[in-house]
């Protein structure tokens, strides 16, 4: 995925001061500059996430996900049923306008994404318009050695025969579990990981905004 390079100019502008401080505050930025970068490739981010899911839908023919999911962080369920059914991707839209702001994906889901586009059309909207905004703002975070131990741990403590499909969702609750992340996830398999993962914080879709 190729990385944008930054042009910067200088630029003079009137601006609402109450605004701009609410937007610092909120932001978290030491500047006035960084504020107003940050509010911008937030913009930015939304319309370029956006536009990769309608590229997604348009390229068509996705696998069902497996029964599997940011602060909040996004199951591959979740974003496979908004590329199957429009009036999902409506609600992931609507959601994502205000929880974009909060969002990761994890390698794990990721993966199952890619696994799961059957043609190269879905392949390169997948890569260079859904998920290059994501990794281009560093919002791409693979577990930790100590939540692939951790997920190894539960898996071989709780099933006879694991599939990997039961091991993805449980290191994604060992990762979520780190993090502090909540799950977005329509998988009821993850109320009975949360007995072996204690503190997961799983959310069915969609949490409404705070």
């Amino acid at each position: 995925m190729a990385r944008t390079r930054r042009v910067i100019r200088r630029k003079n502008m009137l601006i609402d001061q109450r605004k701009l401080d609410a937007a610092k505050a909120a932001l978290g930025a030491e500047t006035e500059t960084a504020a107003v970068d940050a509010a911008l490739d937030l913009v930015v981010f939304r319309a370029e996430v956006f536009r990769g899911l309608d590229a997604l839908v348009a390229a068509g023919d996705w696998a069902r996900a497996p029964a599997a999911p940011i602060d909040l962080h996004l199951d591959t369920n979740v974003l496979v049923d908004a590329l199957r059914q429009p009036g999902e991707l409506d609600r992931l839209k609507a959601f994502l306008s205000w929880a974009l702001p909060s969002t990761v994906l994890s390698s794990v889901v990721v993966a199952e994404l890619t696994a799961g586009a059957r043609t190269a059309k879905a392949r390169e909207a997948l890569e260079d318009q859904f998920l290059a905004p994501f990794e281009r703002r560093g919002r791409i975070l693979a577990p930790s050695a100590a939540a692939w131990r951790r997920a190894a741990t539960v898996t071989g403590a709780t099933t006879a025969a694991p599939s990997a499909n039961r091991f993805n969702d449980v290191l994604l609750a060992c990762q979520a579990r780190e993090f502090g992340w909540t799950i977005v996830t329509r998988d009821a398999d993850f109320g009975a990981i949360r007995r072996s993962v204690t503190g997961l914080k799983v959310a069915a879709p969609f949490p409404a905004r705070p």
